[in-house]
């Protein structure tokens, strides 16, 4: 990671950690993640939420930081693919309770795709817990090259290292239904073309996204056991990234359990899930992806949390290799 990309990522957490926070934060909430696909990554596909809105007239604040290693390579047909570098990403998440029922969110993600030094790593991890590698160690290690291509013509060749805006994302979200142990929550949202296309930090493209989120706690209170579900669609606009082969719209989905180990810490495990987002043979960027995210929230105080999960893709090749997450939660204030 360059020392742009970490000076951002530090004053990020600085700016945070200086926010007056006047409430709690729900320590079962989901891990905000997604695919980190470079070549999905780039879509407005959203992260996983509750059903949980923001109260009028308060703020709610976020912060993840995120490091993924891809490799892939693959030939079928008339199309290859060639996948190999890091993608670091911190993403700044601000909410709105515009009413008792009615919030607002911004999304705002800073990306840096690197050659990185995770390989490594990341062949050692495969090998303790004997996980398919890819033939990732037949090749050099620490480079960058997002490569793609249809016959004779590349059509996609990203091999420079960089970092900047990603797209931006501006969210509304309804209180359906609420009761004591459940609560339904209607999300929409539309993500802006601010990024670059061709250092793979956007589509050029704006998408729109809905979907329906329930958090249920009826186990809490004798289990200590909570979950939350959500599902959705969304709608791809003309992008520049492989534009002959991108679909139209994609459904994704979300379920998280968690299990409140103690007062301070709740273990999470989570999957997500979506559709291609591309009319491909290739598994990489044309087969349904599956990821497990596997992790703890830990209340460090009454009103800040700090999420750490690790993410692999059990549809292996769909998703990065691995992907590393630390997430700062402020409450309401």
């Amino acid at each position: 990671m360059t020392k742009a990309a970490r000076n951002v990522w530090v004053l990020s957490l600085l700016a945070l950690a200086g926010a007056e926070i006047a409430a709690a934060s729900e320590i079962d909430e989901p891990f905000r993640s997604a695919n980190r696909n470079p070549l999905v990554q780039i879509y407005g596909l959203p992260a996983a939420q509750s059903a949980y809105v923001t109260g009028a007239g308060n703020f709610n604040a976020a912060l993840n930081l995120e490091a993924s290693n891809n490799f892939a390579i693959e030939n079928r047909g008339n199309e290859a693919i060639f996948m190999d570098g890091e993608t670091y990403r911190a993403e700044l998440n601000w909410r709105y309770g515009l009413s008792d029922r009615i919030e607002l969110g911004l999304t705002v993600p800073f990306i840096s795709h690197q050659n990185g030094g995770m390989d490594g790593f990341i062949e050692d991890w495969h090998d303790t817990f004997g996980l398919p590698d890819g033939d990732r160690i037949d090749y050099p290690k620490g480079q960058l090259r997002y490569q793609y291509q249809q016959g004779d013509e590349i059509l996609l060749d990203m091999q420079q290292n960089g970092e900047g805006i990603g797209d931006v994302t501006l969210a509304a979200a309804i209180q359906l239904a609420e009761s004591d142990s459940r609560r339904w929550a209607l999300r929409v949202g539309v993500k802006f073309a601010t990024g670059d296309e061709q250092r793979l930090r956007g589509s050029d493209a704006n998408d729109q996204f809905v979907s329906l989120h329930l958090s249920d706690n009826s186990l809490a209170a004798d289990y200590g056991v909570n979950f939350h579900l959500s599902a959705g669609s969304l709608w791809l606009g003309d992008g520049e990234i492989l534009s002959e082969l991108q679909e139209e719209q994609v459904w994704f989905g979300s379920s998280t359990l968690s299990w409140a180990y103690s007062d301070t810490v709740t273990l999470k495990t989570q999957i997500d899930m979506h559709s291609a987002f591309y009319d491909s043979q290739l598994k990489q960027i044309g087969d349904n992806s599956t990821q497990l995210m596997l992790g703890a929230s830990i209340k460090v105080t009454p009103k800040l949390i700090v999420d750490l999960s690790v993410s692999e893709d059990i549809a292996v090749e769909t998703a990065p290799d691995v992907v590393f997450q630390v997430g700062l939660r402020m409450g309401e204030w």
